[in-house]
């Protein structure tokens, strides 16, 4: 996206508020998808904030030996949001076998990342390079030496029950990283992508990457992208894949759209947002 003039702006910032007050005159309600969602603008990050390392585990915390590129690192301290929001432990998939182990809420600034976007090496869309005002993210172990690991991410734009925008930038946001999950076989090389659902508010998508780990022939992706009210919510699993072999706990067959659904919800009620 090339940047305007300050006359092209001026004109830009009418239209758009032309265009909110003729398709939502509360300016309560939420805004068509699509790629043509304007951004917000870019927001600072908080005081001691950094960029994320894609070296660490989504909590900052160093990652499994052996793992993809692993996720968000959230670079801010603790999470600000309300714990409510966090999807809990027996909604994940494979809890009953697994017994996930949630972590520490961490807060996260403009330059973090989702968990897709570290393990594909993706590069956001210009637009959103310095728009997100941060990415807070949770770990999750999905019972150790049983192999699957994970974490849950959130970027809030607002309250889409007072502002269109924050609804708006959220779907923007979510095409941005639709995109970059198609993308992933031409960003990482040897990665597969395989979409399972996609429509206007919600992706899921199974993505194989090559594995560093010795014996391992690929990492299993299980990727989950939602909105929620001004919102977006990640939920990124995985495990290595033996090469020649089968995981200890196979996925199974997951109900896809319960789970987005399952996932948006808590965001939604905790924010009053719904």
């Amino acid at each position: 996206m090339r940047p305007l003039r300050p006359a092209a702006v001026t004109a830009a910032c009418l239209s758009v508020v032309a265009l909110l007050t003729a398709c939502d005159p509360e300016g309560g309600g939420s805004t068509a998808a699509g790629s043509a969602a304007a951004p917000p603008p870019a927001a600072s990050s908080p005081a001691g904030g950094s960029a994320s390392s894609p070296a660490g585990g989504p909590s900052g915390t160093p990652a499994p030996a052996g793992s993809p590129r692993s996720g968000t690192v959230a670079s801010g301290g603790t999470s600000k949001l309300p714990l409510a929001v966090w999807l809990p432990a027996a909604a994940l998939p494979l809890d009953a076998q697994l017994g996930w182990a949630v972590g520490q809420p961490r807060g996260g600034g403009p330059r973090d990342r989702f968990a897709i976007e570290e393990m594909c090496l993706g590069k956001r869309d210009a637009a959103w390079a310095d728009a997100v005002p941060g990415v807070d993210s949770v770990a999750l172990n999905g019972g150790g030496t049983k192999g699957w690991s994970g974490s849950e991410s959130i970027a809030g734009f607002g309250s889409a029950a007072k502002s269109s925008a924050a609804k708006q930038s959220s779907f923007g946001l979510l095409n941005a990283l639709k995109d970059e999950v198609k993308a992933c076989p031409s960003t990482a090389p040897g990665a597969t992508v395989k979409i399972v659902a996609d429509d206007s508010e919600t992706l899921a998508a199974v993505v194989t990457l090559p594995s560093s780990k010795a014996g391992a022939g690929a990492v299993e992706v299980h990727e989950y992208l939602t909105t929620s009210g001004g919102a977006v919510v990640e939920l990124n699993v995985w495990t290595d894949v033996p090469r020649g072999g089968a995981v200890n706990v196979p996925w199974g067959k997951q109900d896809d759209a319960a789970l987005l659904a399952a996932l948006a919800k808590p965001v939604c009620t905790a924010l009053k947002d719904c």
